[in-house]
């Protein structure tokens, strides 16, 4: 019994010897490569190919770095040319793509991890998920933003450096986008973060809300934002403005009062609370007019608000003249007591206002429409800002931020019209922008930029700040926000749009400057209605995309892109406008048929009974049933005015007066009145034609 005891205890040594680990393994003898390439395999087979040491030796690589000897942890040696870099052994010992890493994507990240052809991650868009199936260089799956699921296929390049391909919410191609990410790092990503900003602050039942205090650079300019729960309260440094506003999540709703002028605004902070982005717009409604991009430089409680130095007294007005840099063109100011004049090199633009204060409340007029305007110079005078829309009323369309360059006095508007324009510097958002399958075509002209997508999907209205254009585009389906910021040369520009000013961002845009040419003019054109009685009038109407001069002929000329006219020709005429860009031009006719007014024929007058009527030329004469009346007058337009008499003496004041009566469009009745005497009293005169 105790030989057998010792028989068992050598056993279990010898095999402790010969099966180091904690694993089983089949027993037999394999060749002396093959054992270390196993061995290899197995070490590189670990999460993360975690560094060798597995065979005999210690490993000193990083996590997934190829190894040819055994005992280094990582991917198998050397692949074949063609086959990318790093493989990873899938279901059934297939090899797949290395997918582990992080990866950059525009101005965003994604972060991938991998078990096998299993690939899991996340995209710092909005903190989404993505997962999929590796299966050769290819990944297929599903890439999950605040609850809605878009499946995708992207490629990975033969050497594992980038990779390439396509999104799509469901079936539909319309609804998606495309990816091109370069791998900037092969170790494990970090975990995918909770989705809030890593300091937050804990409002009225414990809800977290990301962390406003501190000091943020916006541009040139600083923002001072102090916290306590949601409500968020601070001032901006751009004339000394106030912020006020309310958080939820990582986002900051409020106003921002600035020159005594109310401004909404909506503010989304980054996961990591070192920035955020946001627009802003005057009033509730309408189309964001500016945009903020800034970054955290301090966490600190911010100052107080300075007070504003020598603040202007009332009867103190700020001096406008002077050289302004305003985007991509000078205006040229000239200012006598509180009246300013002026103009802009944009289309040789005139402006003309009155200064309050260091605020100028007038006109600018461009290409021959009027434009409001309002501008409010900083306490230094150094720069201002201000906006403008076409009329009186309505959502402030576009903004201005300009910087004063010398105080001389400017030359005059007529002085420089005989001095040859400079080179014209192509815009750079004009142009035709492949995105995935469908184009758009962008026309800017200063800050605003105009265009359409995709033909007949929708029109895009916009304007720029920095790199950034701002507006919107609207389809059959209504208008959706959008924001597009354009890459540092120029030759690309990503974005996405989401259907109200509250909803989340839903889609992407990435494209590509195919060409910096533009087609022809899109041109819609009408007129009603189609045939009037001479003396009438009809409306033309029209609207136009991506021109720089409309002109409508004959007697109208040049006019805006988009508006209406009442017209009123004596004989049957054709109008046609012509819509034009440096690229091309398009034209549309319409036709108008005027016919002449004929008050010939029978009529029933009501109470006065029948009145039969004769027309020569202008001339009309008749006689009605009533007291024996007889009736003269003469033709204007689609008036007839003349006098009519009654028995028994056809004569003023009882038996006589005048009358005027006005032709229907459509030639089968008429209005009018008639009076007693001449006495200037009047009563109505309708009738309705019976042949």
């Amino acid at each position: 019994m105790v030989t057998m005891l010792r028989l068992c205890i050598a056993l279990i040594i010898i095999i402790a010897l010969i099966l180091p680990g904690t694993g089983c393994i089949k027993l037999g003898k394999l060749p002396g490569k093959q054992a270390a390439e196993n061995m290899t395999a197995a070490a590189g087979a670990t999460a993360g190919g975690t560094a060798g040491g597995q065979a005999g030796q210690s490993g000193s690589q990083a996590p997934g770095t190829a190894g040819n000897q055994p005992g280094q942890g990582g991917q198998p040696g050397a692949q074949p040319s063609g086959q990318d870099a790093q493989v990873i052994t899938g279901g059934g010992g297939v090899a797949v793509a290395n997918w582990i890493g992080t990866w950059q994507c525009g101005n965003l990240k994604m972060y991938l991890n991998q078990a096998g052809d299993r690939v899991t991650g996340w995209y710092d868009y909005e903190n989404s998920d993505i997962e999929g199936t590796a299966t050769g260089n290819t990944l297929t799956g599903t890439w999950t933003v605040s609850g809605v699921q878009y499946g995708f296929q992207i490629v990975q390049s033969s050497d594992g450096k980038s990779f390439s391909g396509r999104y799509n919410q469901g079936s539909s191609s319309n609804q998606g986008g495309s990816w091109s990410c370069t791998r900037i790092s092969t170790a494990r990503p970090p975990a995918k973060s909770s989705g809030q900003n890593s300091q937050v602050i804990t409002q009225g039942g414990g809800v977290a809300v990301a962390n406003w205090i501190g000091t943020w650079q916006c541009g040139n300019n600083k923002m001072y934002l102090d916290q306590s729960g949601n409500q968020v309260t601070g001032w901006f440094d751009s004339e000394n403005s106030d912020i006020e506003g309310s958080a939820t999540g990582n986002a900051l709703v409020g106003t921002w009062t600035k020159g005594g002028v109310k401004y909404d605004f909506q503010l989304d902070q980054s996961s990591d609370g070192k920035s955020f982005a946001g627009h802003f717009r005057q009033g509730s409604s309408g189309t964001w007019t500016g945009a903020w991009s800034c970054t955290r430089t301090s966490s600190a409680r911010p100052p107080a608000k300075p007070a504003a130095s020598n603040p202007p007294s009332a009867i103190q007005t700020a001096s406008w003249t002077g050289t302004w840099e305003c985007n991509n063109y000078k205006m040229y100011l000239t200012q006598t007591g509180s009246k300013v004049t002026g103009w802009t090199e944009l289309d040789n633009g005139d402006i003309e206002g009155y200064a309050t204060g260091n605020t100028i409340v007038g006109t600018w007029t461009l290409s021959g429409i009027k434009y409001d305007i309002q501008l409010n110079q900083s306490p230094d005078g150094k720069s201002f800002t201000g906006h403008y829309r076409q009329g009186s009323s309505g959502n402030w369309a576009g903004s201005w931020l300009c910087t004063f360059i010398t105080n001389a006095q400017p030359l005059p508007k007529s002085a420089v019209r005989s001095q040859p324009a400079p080179a014209a510097t192509p815009a750079s958002w004009t142009g035709t922008w492949q995105c995935g399958q469908k184009q758009i075509w962008l026309l800017q002209t200063g800050s605003q930029v105009i265009g359409w997508y995709d033909e007949q999907s929708g029109d895009i209205k916009g304007y720029v700040t920095g790199n950034t254009l701002v507006g919107t585009w609207t389809d059959a389906s209504g208008e959706k926000d959008i924001q597009l910021s354009m890459s540092a040369d120029g030759n690309a520009f990503s974005g996405h749009y989401r259907t109200s000013p509250s909803a989340s961002w839903i889609s992407h845009f990435s494209c590509t400057k195919k060409s910096a040419e533009l087609p022809a003019p899109k041109v819609k054109f009408d007129i009603q209605p189609v045939s009037i009685t001479r003396g009438m009038s009809a409306q033309l109407s029209w609207s136009t995309i991506l021109a720089t001069s409309v002109d409508i002929k004959p007697d109208i000329g040049p006019c805006g892109a988009n508006g209406k006219i009442n017209v009123k020709p004596g004989a049957d005429i054709s109008y046609t406008l012509s819509a034009s860009n440096l690229f091309g031009g398009s034209k549309v006719t319409v036709p108008l048929k005027v016919t002449s007014p004929n008050w010939s024929g029978e009529w029933d007058c009501g109470s006065f009974g029948h009145m039969m009527l004769t027309q020569s030329g202008n001339q009309v004469n008749g006689i009605y049933t009533y007291q024996g009346g007889k009736i003269s007058g003469y033709v204007n337009g689609n008036k007839l005015a003349g006098t009519w008499s009654e028995d028994p003496t056809h004569k003023a004041p009882d038996d006589a007066g005048g009358f005027e009566l006005t032709l229907s469009a459509d030639g089968l009745s008429f209005t009018g009145y008639y009076d007693n005497g001449f006495s200037g009293d009047v009563s109505s005169w309708n009738g309705k034609r019976i042949r």
